[in-house]
């Protein structure tokens, strides 16, 4: 892992930024970058490759019969739903086979068969870009793509192809010939990416041992609250800034080729709902839900309660084949209806901290669900978060928070958008910095460009600051301290 990541950023990603940018017209960069997307998602698993390019081809045929003059609406009907079930059958035969085997063998006795397979990487993904794609353009809001090389692009676009976000077809061929590959986007995408990287091997991947050595035990016999609650705090910073700073390297890689990627993070533990949370957090993946689930079955303005019920169980299955991930989608559904029916006044007249202590705390019960496929361990996690006959701190626990606070501290400010609201400050008193490749917190995300101001001194400092960057990665990325994103095995 630590030799692929060093060959991707001094090798792979200069070559292809190199050659992209010598050829004239964004054709032929097309296919530069289906070229590097196809060896990029090959390098781990040719096999996994083949089963792409299979289900892409699958789709891309579908999608050519639906458009036939000849196909009548019951025609394009038949053809859709063959596509959604193929790939769903795909999908549950990698995903959710054994899990199945392993309930129906507690359910009638017997022993299940051990299946051997591995989940291929990023098949959640693409497999709902596919998704999406059939069923707009079975809803004809789009039209088909003609051209087998475009659309295999569109799928396996390396940027996105592992791990997301989950790019809706419409959105990425606008900029299949029409892109600009401009210095100022080329200088964001880099900053883009640096954070997102700093984000995965500065932070998360230290916060990684520390979070396995408390929550990832044998036993729990001598953990403290103290300790058991700092592991807990530990993980909800971890995954953020691990899935938040993938998302952000693959935003930085689609600007620096020209293309705009959507946001799928907008500092959601600054959300003052559990609403406003799911508006935040991977938001690529609820907004696919809201627009092909919940929307279709009726959305509020019927069953909305099974809608959400639906919904939520879908994705807490869509994030792992075992019944903690349900049981996780299930606990977020309840809190959404307690806030729908019960709470919305009292949150929304909350103070602001009130209410963000509220959200992060519900999140944070949620990342405890999240962690622990055994539930046994998770009892006794629990026991020992909230038992007063558990001691509050002892020596060991206390040893691990003062060694790790300045980690800790650097992460929870990450996670907040200081950077965001002092541009915003500055502004209001006339001073313009250059703008990181940072999520903007106004209401809704939007695309933050380069703004390197007339001062000769903007270019330098900006120059400085990525160099300090890569340079601290590279450093930390030599100690073998890389480790493989969360949401790959999802």
């Amino acid at each position: 892992m630590l030799i692929s990541s060093l060959i991707f950023i001094y090798g792979f990603l200069p070559f292809c930024l190199l050659a992209a940018w010598m050829l004239p017209s964004p054709r032929q960069q097309n296919r530069l970058l289906l070229l590097a997307s196809l060896l990029f998602y090959a390098w781990g698993s040719p096999a996994d490759l083949i089963l792409l390019l299979c289900l892409s081809s699958f789709v891309w045929a579908i999608s050519l019969l639906m458009d036939l003059p000849s196909s009548s609406e019951r025609r394009r009907h038949l053809l859709c739903i063959c596509a959604v079930v193929g790939l769903l059958i795909v999908l549950g035969l990698f995903k959710y086979s054994s899990f199945i085997l392993r309930q129906l063998g507690l359910a009638f006795g017997f022993s299940p068969p051990q299946l051997r397979w591995f989940l291929p990487p990023g098949l959640s993904f693409y497999s709902f870009r596919l998704l999406s794609y059939i069923l707009d353009l079975y809803k004809k809001r789009i039209r088909p793509q003609y051209r087998w090389s475009a659309f295999i692009l569109y799928t396996a676009f390396f940027p996105q192809v592992t791990a997301g976000p989950i790019m809706r077809y419409e959105q990425f061929n606008r900029q299949l010939q029409h892109r600009d590959m401009s210095q100022a986007k080329l200088i964001a995408g880099i900053s883009r990416f640096l954070v997102g990287l700093s984000k995965k091997v500065l932070l998360a991947d230290r916060l990684s041992p520390i979070v396995n050595q408390i929550m990832g035990a044998a036993s729990f016999n001598n953990l403290s609250r103290g300790e058991a609650l700092w592991g807990l705090i530990g993980f909800t910073l971890q995954i953020y800034l691990d899935f938040s700073g993938y998302s952000d390297m693959a935003i930085g890689l689609g600007r620096m080729f020209g293309f705009s990627t959507p946001e799928n993070f907008n500092y959601p533990y600054v959300a003052r709902s559990v609403t406003d949370f799911w508006r935040r957090w991977h938001i690529s993946l609820s907004s696919f839900f809201r627009d092909y689930v919940y929307i279709p079955l009726g959305g509020n303005r019927r069953h909305q309660l099974l809608n959400l019920l639906l919904v939520w169980s879908l994705t807490g299955l869509w994030h792992g084949a075992d019944w903690n991930f349900i049981l996780w989608g299930l606990y977020y559904f309840l809190f959404l209806i307690l806030e729908k029916k019960l709470w919305k006044e009292q949150i929304e007249a909350a103070p602001r901290w009130v209410s963000s202590l509220y959200t992060v705390s519900i999140a944070t019960g949620g990342w405890l669900l999240f962690y622990f496929s055994d539930f046994r361990l998770a009892g006794q996690f629990i026991y020992h978060l909230f038992s007063f006959s558990v001691p509050l701190i002892n020596d060991p626990g206390l040893t691990t928070i003062l060694n790790n606070l300045v980690l800790y501290v650097a992460s929870a400010l990450v996670c907040l958008p200081l950077l965001p609201r002092l541009e915003v400050w500055l502004h209001k008193k006339g001073v313009y910095l250059p703008r990181l490749a940072l999520p903007s917190i106004t209401t809704g995300p939007r695309q933050l460009s380069v703004q390197l101001g007339g001062s000769r001194a903007w270019p330098l400092l900006l120059t400085g600051w990525h160099l300090l960057l890569l340079f601290l990665c590279t450093a930390a990325l030599a100690g073998s301290s890389y480790q493989p994103f969360l949401y790959f095995k999802f």
